[in-house]
Formats: C-alpha cells, structure tokens, sequence
C-alpha cells in the first residue's frame, strides 16, 4: 500500500496503524491499518515520521507504542 493512500485510511475516525511483532517478517515486525490492511515497512516508517501522527498507547511495555493515529482522529 503507498503512502497516500494509507494516510487516506488513517483520516477515518478510529483508524489505527498497528505493529505486530512476528517471527515470520523480516524484520520481526509488520504494520497494517486497521482498517485497511498490511503496510510496508516504508510507508510504515514514513507514516511514524509524520508530525500530526500519534501514539495511541503503550504497547507491552512502557513507552513502547504499538499503535498510532492522526492527532484529532482518536
């Protein structure tokens, strides 16, 4: 998925980018939108370097987002 479109997907109310971490990926780790679907780890990177991007809170430990929104879309 490009970055224009996910951004898109995240402009909806309650839209996420999540983080899930896996044996199976690369790089232990994979994001999708929810809703939407699986993201690149790019655009991934792209998306978390974005100003108005959030976290939404602490994943398993503390100060380790595993989710993040637009700010005002929460």
């Amino acid at each position: 998925m490009d970055h224009h479109r996910a951004v898109n997907i995240l402009k909806q109310p309650h839209a996420r980018l999540i983080v899930s971490y896996t044996r199976s990926s690369v790089f232990g780790r994979s994001f999708h939108l929810e809703p939407g679907g699986r993201v690149n780890e790019k655009t991934a990177a792209a998306i978390l370097r974005r100003p108005d991007v959030t976290p939404v809170d602490d994943g398993l430990f503390p100060g380790r987002p595993q989710s993040w929104t637009l700010v005002g879309q929460q």
